[in-house]
């Protein structure tokens, strides 16, 4: 199990990196064999799009982070083992994300992240 100040820590790198839009940076608080899960109203509930290990989550924040978006996290909750928190973004032409995301942890990388999210349009 973490401690809290290793989730804290986890969480304020998530949030510097992501705001940042430094894909390498995020990347680095990812476990090798992470499974990340995303929920959007494009795809069924029982069909979530799944994404296995750091090597694929890393296409997909290199993917994000070059698009023209701002991102802002916040309203975390930070637990031993686990972190929530949103995510509020901004594409230049005004069209709006909000994604909300839950991981868990093991010594401080994200084995495991849910993220459910919602977009204008």
């Amino acid at each position: 199990m973490a401690t809290m100040a290793t989730a804290r820590t986890t969480f304020d790198a998530i949030k510097s990196a992501t705001e940042a839009r430094d894909a390498d940076a995020l990347g680095a608080v990812y476990d090798e064999n992470v499974e990340r899960m995303g929920y959007r109203k494009d795809l069924p509930a029982s069909s979530p799009n799944v994404t296995r290990g750091r090597d694929a989550v890393m296409e997909q924040l290199r993917d994000v982070f070059g698009r023209d978006l701002t991102h802002q996290i916040g309203n975390e909750v930070v637990g031993d083992d686990r972190l929530a928190f949103t995510n509020e973004c901004r594409y230049g032409s005004g069209e709006r994300v909000f994604s909300t995301t839950i991981v868990d942890l093991r010594d401080g990388k994200i084995v495991r992240e849910i993220t459910i999210e919602t977009w204008d349009g």
